[in-house]
Parts: structure tokens; C-alpha cells; sequence
């Protein structure tokens, strides 16, 4: 049972590293210049995903 709740956090963990690279190298990537804005409100959004609970993602009115 503990290490389904380690293993679970650490993809977790994975994810939300991953998301704040790409968060910081949003700048750098000539790819995304002209929709910047657009990704960073995606990136937050998802990153949201991953950092609120469980209770809080089933209890919400909108879809993820």
C-alpha cells in the first residue's frame, strides 16, 4: 500500500517538473512565438490539474 502512494507521487512529481520546464523554456522556443500566451495559460492549467487533490478534481463543475 506504501508504495502505490510513493510510486503514484513520484510520476507526480515527474509531471509537474516537466511542466514547469516547459514553462520556463516557453521563451527560448522560437515554435511557440506567435501563440506564447495560449500555451501558458495551458501549461498553468494542467499544471493546476496536477497539483490540486483528488476531492477537489471530482467535485469541480469543469471537465478536465
Amino acid at each position: 500500500n506504501n508504495y502505490n502512494f510513493i510510486k503514484r507521487n513520484i510520476f507526480r512529481l515527474l509531471a509537474i517538473s516537466g511542466i514547469i520546464l516547459r514553462i520556463t523554456a516557453l521563451n527560448f522556443r522560437k515554435r511557440y512565438s506567435e501563440k506564447k500566451n495560449k500555451k501558458y495559460k495551458q501549461y498553468i492549467r494542467s499544471l493546476n490539474i496536477y497539483l490540486s487533490g483528488r476531492n477537489k478534481l471530482l467535485k469541480s463543475k469543469l471537465s478536465y
